[in-house]
């Protein structure tokens, strides 16, 4: 019920149900996730850190935890580093589309548009209904001036958003689609 009220982007009742099973389970790996989530999409980088350091003390290798840090401190990290790291992860671990697409974000803060792709491409791939995933392969696709592939992407991206919760604004997505119209 948790995960169903934060996919239907009703945050208060998520948090709510996360508490739940925390009062419940204190260490419960799948709730500490989902309270960091919240808080990081509610604009408190404190508790989420928190939360994400409460799942690394339990298994410090966590990796969803570890890349829930890098991404509330990134200026602790060079950029080079924070690729380092995700290429270790991503050897060491069984590869997930989350540590791909952190890659790729990486990668495309660096501008190196076409190693993104690669790693957009294989987080789309693994998870094909994540909205966040097709829209930032589209925007790298748009980088690279592959338009029509971009524009696919896209309206795939707002049509998953319909259905999942997204990291990105569905107003600008629609402009950008409309500016992709042969």
């Amino acid at each position: 019920s948790a995960w169903q009220a934060y996919q239907a982007l009703d945050f208060v009742a998520a948090r709510q149900h996360y508490r739940a099973a925390l009062q419940a389970h204190p260490w419960q790996r799948d709730a500490w996730l989902g309270i960091a989530a919240i808080e990081m999409r509610e604009a408190h980088p404190l508790a989420s850190l928190q939360a994400y350091r409460e799942v690394l003390q339990r298994d410090p290798d966590d990796v969803a935890a570890l890349m829930g840090v890098i991404a509330l401190n990134p200026s602790s990290h060079s950029p080079s580093q924070i690729e380092s790291e995700l290429r270790t992860l991503i050897a060491r671990k069984e590869s997930t589309a989350a540590l791909h697409f952190s890659l790729a974000n990486q990668l495309a803060l660096q501008e190196r548009w076409a190693d993104a792709k690669m790693h957009y491409t294989i987080a789309s791939n693994a998870d094909p209904f994540q909205p966040d995933y097709a829209y930032n392969l589209a925007v790298c696709l748009d980088h690279l001036h592959q338009t029509a592939s971009a524009r696919t992407l896209y309206q795939r991206a707002l049509m998953l958003a319909k259905e999942r919760a997204a990291h990105f604004h569905l107003a600008l997505l629609e402009k950008r689609i409309d500016a992709l119209r042969p």
